[in-house]
């Protein structure tokens, strides 16, 4: 990447934390900055892309012998960062962990957004679209992608709960009876 190329990329990722952080609509953001918009979208997906968290499968091996009663598990990132997990594992360090490590899984900012600090759990898919006991997987995520995320699943099951299953071969049929049968 050329000099000039990773000062755009470390001036839209200041950007876009900024964006994040000051609560602004990206339009007003944008707008007191004299920042075209569809730039700041286009950068916001291009860095989203470079930052993706990307998941390994897991392969457990042969370690050297551990205490007894130590079920602990280490858990080696790619930046050569490590975690240790073991049995009673607080999610919530975890995720938090993962979001210090790799940023927000949906845009890359690398602030939470909260008062406190932490980080939003992500499962994807999300429970709420998930069939019962559906495999998921748990990402760190900010607090403006999360409240986005659930406006959108919020509108989702609305727009599937509207829907009225088809009627089984036998099921009466709903239909306009005076008498209010159905």
């Amino acid at each position: 990447m050329t000099k000039r190329g990773k000062k755009a990329r470390t001036k839209w990722r200041r950007l876009i934390s900024e964006q994040a952080r000051s609560g602004q609509t990206v339009t007003a953001f944008c707008r007191e900055r004299g920042l075209c918009r569809p730039y700041f979208f286009a950068w916001k997906k291009r860095l989203r892309e470079d930052t993706a968290v990307k998941f390994l499968e897991v392969q457990l091996t042969e370690a050297a012998p551990k205490a007894a009663g130590d079920s602990r598990v280490e858990i080696r990132l790619q930046n050569g960062r490590s975690l240790l997990v073991g049995r009673g594992c607080d999610a919530e360090h975890v995720i938090n962990e993962m979001g210090g490590a790799h940023r927000c899984s949906t845009c890359g900012t690398p602030n939470p957004g909260t008062k406190s600090g932490n980080w939003v759990g992500d499962h994807q898919p999300p429970t709420a679209q998930n069939p019962r006991g559906g495999a998921q997987v748990y990402k760190p995520q900010c607090l403006q992608c999360s409240r986005r995320q659930g406006g959108q699943v919020a509108a989702a099951l609305k727009k599937t709960s509207k829907r009225k299953p088809p009627a089984q071969a036998g099921e009466p049929q709903p239909h306009n009876c005076p008498n209010g049968c159905l």
